[in-house]
């Protein structure tokens, strides 16, 4: 049995380049749209669960519910425009570094659009008292970890969405990719994954602080020991 923990923790703590490596839709976006009666301006807020989008795209016409996929870099999102008439508006687009480009359709007519990922100039470097109500501190986006077991170091990705003090989101790493549930109360984080490796079923609980654009602090693999880790905003 002690030979299966050790060959668990060891797996978990390898790293798999190219899941790292792929860009990553989640997250806010600062997004401009080229339609037919003009140019609009939006922000898109997206989570990420396996190789389905969803989130909103909100601007001064009203907030929309949007839904897609995204395979690699490439992304695709429709949502419905409900003005005088229901208009489906459909986003394709691909993503490089820290922005994403393509064309669009609004009904039967063409266009594109494009996108910035949101600065994160309006978050604070400190967590404050504000912070408990999600108002200050968000996390919201995908950020790189570096998690260190009792068998070694692995580099696994997590996507946060935020909604007051509760996160949800995706943890992807060598096994697939995992749903993660926790909470942000003030600079405190803690959020949860559940894995299954050779058949053998893993709670890992994360804990620990978050600034602005990093955190730390210990990560607890059930009965099979602690570790811990640090985090980057990607």
């Amino acid at each position: 049995m002690k030979h299966v923990i050790r060959a668990v923790l060891l797996m978990l703590s390898c790293a798999v380049p190219a899941v790292a490596q792929t860009p990553d839709a989640a997250g806010a976006w600062d997004v401009h749209l080229n339609a037919p009666d003009g140019p609009h301006d939006a922000t898109l807020t997206l989570t990420k669960s396996g190789s389905g989008l969803a989130g909103a795209i909100k601007g001064p016409e009203g907030e929309y519910k949007i839904e897609g996929t995204q395979s690699g870099a490439d992304v695709s999102l429709s949502f419905t425009y409900t003005a005088d008439t229901p208009l489906v508006i459909t986003l394709k687009g691909t993503i490089k570094g820290d922005t994403v480009s393509g064309p669009a359709t609004f009904g039967d007519a063409q266009g594109d659009w494009s996108g910035k990922r949101a600065a994160a100039s309006s978050k604070t470097d400190t967590p404050s008292s504000g912070a408990a109500g999600g108002g200050a501190l968000d996390i919201t986006g995908t950020w790189a970890f570096e998690v260190t077991t009792p068998n070694g170091t692995g580099t696994p990705t997590v996507t946060f969405a935020q909604s007051g003090e509760k996160l949800s989101g995706t943890y992807s790493g060598q096994f697939g990719e995992a749903p993660i549930a926790g909470t942000l109360k003030g600079g405190e984080i803690s959020f949860s994954i559940d894995l299954t490796v050779q058949e053998t079923k893993l709670h890992i609980v994360y804990a620990g602080t978050v600034t602005k654009d990093g955190m730390k602090g210990t990560a607890t693999f059930g009965e099979y020991g602690e570790g811990g880790f640090t985090a980057r905003r990607k």
